[in-house]
């Protein structure tokens, strides 16, 4: 077959994601976009920030959450136009906006179940500044996450066939045959061979 060419079964799953595409633009193959905007209490925004500075200069939260690709706070202002950086002259937001943005492996109902779970104390102090949510009650959150989903009009995953654990098995895999390169002068062939099948294997 010419180079270039896909192949059958890549065919089928091409046409498999572009039907559940169109049927849920939240999703990309297995990799699923989640986005949320929630209104923040009035005076509450400034803390907010430095709450979340707190969060972001430490261990990541998502780290305890292994589906996750990628996940991120932000608190929204205002309109801003692209080229001043200063509110638009015509449409302005009611109050300021926090809002969260993850792509991660699976369904949406499971992992926010187990980011209500496994983040719940962070949870709790970052949606106390929001409107409508008990944040001290890990349901609620979830349900109010969901009530202030938005959906995807365009949502690029890098990884729409790859799991996070594999992501991480193949980077390990990188970075075992790096080193294995850089000692392979001091090797005999013999212990090349041996530690190549250890490492990589393992890997």
């Amino acid at each position: 077959m010419p180079l270039g060419i896909p192949g059958p079964r890549a065919l089928r799953t091409q046409l498999a994601d572009t039907v559940r595409a169109i049927a849920d633009t939240n999703r990309a193959g297995q990799a699923y976009g989640f986005l949320a905007i929630t209104p923040i209490k009035p005076g509450h925004a400034e803390a907010l920030r430095a709450l979340l500075a707190t969060i972001d200069a430490g261990p990541s939260p998502f780290s305890r959450l292994p589906r996750t690709h990628f996940a991120r706070w932000v608190v929204l202002t205002d309109f801003f136009t692209g080229d001043a950086y200063q509110p638009a002259d015509e449409d302005h937001l009611g109050c300021e906006y926090l809002i969260f943005s993850a792509c991660f492996d699976g369904d949406r109902d499971s992992y926010l179940e187990d980011l209500t779970a496994e983040i719940a104390d962070e949870l709790d102090e970052i949606y106390d500044h929001c409107i409508g949510v008990r944040s001290n009650d890990p349901t609620d959150v979830a349900r109010y996450l969901v009530h202030n989903q938005i959906d995807c009009g365009l949502f690029y995953s890098a990884y729409p066939h790859t799991t996070v654990a594999e992501v991480r098995r193949v980077v390990a895999q990188r970075t075992a045959l790096r080193a294995l390169a850089v000692a392979q002068y001091d090797l005999t062939p013999e212990e090349l061979q041996a530690q190549f099948v250890d490492q990589l294997g393992a890997a």
